[in-house]
């Protein structure tokens, strides 16, 4: 915190701000919502590691720049977990119903 201040005064640089909690919730929900879409719509294995991959790099690019540019924190870490997260839960889905199906053919 005392380096902070320090560069803040001697070198001009802006002191790092946060969001509200309810913007950290909305960024969190937002990144959770558009990974289990994404998830449930590329379901085969090399369109969503394509798709997952771009998406780590757009979270990670987005909250790299806004830290640069802006020194606003905004959390990554739960964002990753989010999307995860749900996609784990969306593959475990599919990959039960799938094995239902073939229970079902082999009947």
């Amino acid at each position: 915190m005392i380096s902070q201040l320090i560069s803040a005064v001697m070198d001009g640089r802006p002191l790092l701000q946060s969001w509200s909690i309810w913007s950290e919730i909305f960024w969190v929900w937002i990144w959770s919502i558009t990974s289990s879409l994404l998830a449930w719509y590329l379901r085969q294995p090399n369109y969503l590691i394509i798709g997952i991959g771009g998406g780590l790099l757009i979270l990670y690019g987005t909250s790299l720049v806004v830290l640069v540019a802006f020194a606003l924190w905004i959390p990554l870490v739960p964002a990753l977990l989010a999307m995860s997260g749900n996609i784990i839960c969306i593959i475990a889905f599919f990959s039960t119903q799938q094995k239902h199906k073939l229970s079902q053919n082999k009947d």
